[in-house]
């Protein structure tokens, strides 16, 4: 399946969820809902760092919640932004 094609998929399950925030998501999904691939997130698990995830058995899980929470500290504030 195409990333823009399974982040569609992903979009419309936020959207039909009842808890949304609590949504978990494969590696599949989670890369193509943060635009990362599933190597760099292989990379940030194996290093401790990135988004948390949940881990049963070999499986790895993301929560919508704990994606967009890592995603909103990646944002960088340019001079412009603090200056406002």
């Amino acid at each position: 399946m195409k990333t823009s094609d399974l982040y569609l998929e992903v979009m419309q399950r936020i959207g039909a969820s009842t808890d949304p925030d609590n949504m978990t998501m494969s590696v599949d999904e989670a890369a193509a809902y943060t635009g990362m691939s599933k190597g760099q997130m292989a990379m940030q698990r194996s290093r401790n760092t990135g988004a948390f995830y949940i881990k049963i058995g070999k499986r790895v899980l993301y929560r919508k919640a704990d994606l967009d929470a890592f995603l909103a500290s990646k944002v960088v504030k340019t001079s412009d932004a603090i200056a406002a």
